[in-house]
């Protein structure tokens, strides 16, 4: 029998095709919930996604292009046309989906449910719950002697997220009439992830269990750059991008955080404290803080990552802030943003040499948003916008899977000293269970509370 699959979840949305090396891609995870099952082999367009999976266990995550598929579930081994799920699947690029095989042999069926990426409140986890389980009726997820987490979810429906707390319970499932049928043991949740608990298998042939899926969603800077401060706390980075400007201190509640930084350098990341009102003050290196070039407020949000920039003429220096997006991103892809620091070079584009844009009529103190990129070498073409003929700049640009880029554009055309300052930091990959951060190397914690 062959099955068609639905579409459930999270904001299926339509197709985007993919065009070029900055098309972002989704990730895809496969759960064989078929109790009673063979092992099974999944094929998109005919070709094989995963194999051998047996029942009760899912794959990895997988990177897949934006577009149309079709999804085709088989017995390990057996040809396409064999398939006992198949169906059109549409995905959506910088989207996360999880196709589960349920039912019986007899009765087999599929759903996908997208993961919700939003952002999630600071130090707290997001989870559902799924009822893959084709003989249990509504099922409640409670916490052992606890009131339920979920209630009456029906087969093959999946609950409405919920924040959860870190930590580790032992939770029951509990059929129609409130009685115990499975107790799932040490359930651990972990802050900045999104769980989707499976319930698969039959109260018949006592097979029924939970499958506690994670996905890295919106990890704190200190987690993603392997600082080990407080999740609370921010992330920022100071960079010196005034082309006429000496060398500067930059002090943060009058704790100097950076000394003698010159033009076109870069600090490490410090951690600060989060909040609408943090101090950030400007002096000429050496200077006392009462003869600051630049004093203002500068809100951080908690667990959130900032480049900080000195920039502008002498007579216009102000400070750019701009949040570095630190989610996990597909396998194989890295992610790019610009900021423009140079005063006078008027509004820019930058494309790639095949005429792809990475960014289109960009103002100074301009940031673009963030693009997708492939991993590999590109050549960076900076041109006025309006005029992609007249090339200000060319630069090679060697970009690594895993990491977010800030290309900063800075000096000044008519004194030939343009170029591009690219800062960099490390993301997760959204491709085990749980993605693991990568540490930056020699990143610092400051005290800079004032107190």
């Amino acid at each position: 029998m062959t099955a068609s699959l639905v579409l459930a979840g999270f904001g299926f949305g339509s197709v985007a095709a993919q065009e070029d090396a900055t098309t972002p891609r989704a990730t895809l995870r496969i759960v064989h919930g078929i109790s009673g099952g063979p092992e099974v082999d999944v094929l998109l367009n005919g070709e094989v996604l995963a194999e051998a999976v047996p029942f009760g266990t899912v794959s990895e995550f997988m990177p897949v292009a934006p577009g149309d598929y079709v999804i085709q579930v088989v017995p390990t081994g057996q040809p396409a046309e064999a398939a006992i799920v198949q169906a059109d699947l549409t995905v959506e690029g910088a989207r996360s989906y999880i196709v589960v095989a349920l039912g019986t042999p007899d009765a087999p069926e599929g759903r996908v449910y997208e993961v919700n990426l939003d952002e999630m409140t600071t130090g707290m986890a997001r989870g559902r719950f799924i009822n893959a389980a084709p003989d249990a009726g509504g099922l409640d997820l409670v916490v052992a002697g606890g009131e339920p987490l979920f209630g009456d979810v029906g087969y093959g429906d999946a609950s409405d997220y919920i924040d959860l707390p870190p930590g580790t319970s032992s939770l029951d499932l509990r059929g129609d009439d409130d009685q115990v049928v499975s107790p799932i043991a040490d359930v651990t949740i972990e802050e900045s992830l999104a769980y989707e608990m499976v319930a698969v298998g039959q109260v018949a042939d006592g097979s029924l269990t939970m499958l506690t899926l994670s996905t890295a969603v919106d990890p704190s800077c200190s987690a993603a750059l392997g600082l080990g401060g407080a999740i609370e706390d921010a992330c920022v980075r100071l960079t010196h991008v005034a082309p006429d400007s000496a060398d500067v201190d930059v002090h943060v509640n009058d704790v100097v955080v950076a000394e003698g930084l010159t033009f076109a350098t870069v600090t490490e990341f410090v951690m600060l404290p989060s909040g609408e009102a943090q101090i950030f003050s400007v002096t000429a290196a050496g200077s006392p803080i009462e003869e600051a070039l630049i004093t203002t407020d500068l809100g951080l949000d908690p667990g959130q990552a900032y480049e900080v920039l000195v920039t502008g003429d002498t007579e216009d220096l102000q400070l750019a802030i701009t949040g570095i997006d630190l989610r996990p991103v597909p396998a194989g892809q890295a992610r790019l943003g610009v900021i423009h620091a140079s005063p006078d070079a008027g509004p820019v584009n930058i494309r790639l040499s095949d005429g792809t844009a990475v960014v289109e009529g960009l103002d100074f103190r301009g940031v673009s948003e963030y693009k997708a990129i492939d991993e590999g070498t590109y050549e960076l073409q900076l041109s006025p916008a309006g005029d992609d003929q007249s090339v200000l700049l060319t630069s090679e640009l060697q970009v690594t899977a895993s990491i977010v880029y800030d290309i900063v554009v800075v000096g000044r055309p008519e004194s030939q000293t343009l170029a591009i300052v690219v800062l960099t930091a490390p993301v997760p990959v959204q491709a085990e269970a749980i993605a693991s951060p990568v540490a930056s190397p020699g990143a610092t914690p400051v005290d800079a509370s004032g107190g």
